[in-house]
């Protein structure tokens, strides 16, 4: 049985939805990474956003969200064609990614998939850093160092974030961002050893252990 949520939907109570807050409720849906479609409910009809796709212009309010289709209320047609196009029933069985509003979704769009392209184009960007002339075995490093270092800061920021770490283990000068947090290796190295990232080894070495 699946256990993600089919959509997601928001009321926009007795107004049209707000361009700020239908931009804020689809990047929240679209972090979530679970459910292809936000239902955003107007007094007047339905509007479909895409949880694929992050809102466009990053967070820029300029940049007016578009919805994928917009179903009216007052029409027995428009509502039945929401039902068979976007229902339970379609997206269960698989038939909504075959409709109109379904093609339209493109799931290397999801959170998780642009996530991971991301840390992927990070980690080349870093072990280009070493230069052309070192040995094989220290481009290797290299590599499992960077691996390192992007591991730990997602780990560290995830737990701070949360609220999971243990201020009474944290540094007393411990800084608000990711840049003052590790504004040298040897910075770095001491709050990855506090929380625990990773085993002393190869990673210690190449930080500046």
């Amino acid at each position: 049985m699946n256990e993600h949520p089919i959509s997601i939907s928001k009321d926009s109570g007795h107004r049209e939805p707000p361009k700020d807050k239908v931009r804020e409720w689809n990047e929240t849906a679209w972090n979530l990474g679970q459910a292809p479609l936000l239902w955003v409910v107007a007094p007047t009809a339905v509007y479909l956003y895409d949880c694929y796709a992050s809102p466009p212009g990053g967070s820029s309010q300029s940049v007016p969200m578009h919805a994928l289709a917009k179903f009216d209320i007052g029409s027995e047609d428009r509502i039945q064609a929401l039902t068979t196009a976007c229902g339970r029933t379609a997206t269960e069985s698989g038939a909504f990614w075959s409709s109109s509003v379904g093609k339209r979704l493109d799931r290397r769009n999801r959170v998780d998939q642009q996530v991971l392209r991301e840390v992927i184009a990070l980690e080349r960007r870093l072990i280009e850093l070493t230069p052309p002339s070192t040995s094989p075995d220290s481009r290797k490093l290299a590599r499992t160092v960077v691996q390192c270092l992007i591991g730990g800061c997602i780990f560290t920021w995830y737990l701070i974030d949360r609220g999971l770490a243990n201020p009474g283990s944290l540094p007393a000068d411990l800084g608000p961002g990711l840049s003052d947090m590790f504004a040298t290796p040897r910075q770095a190295l001491d709050l990855f050893e506090d929380l625990h990232c990773f085993s002393p080894g190869p990673c210690k070495a190449g930080l500046g252990g």
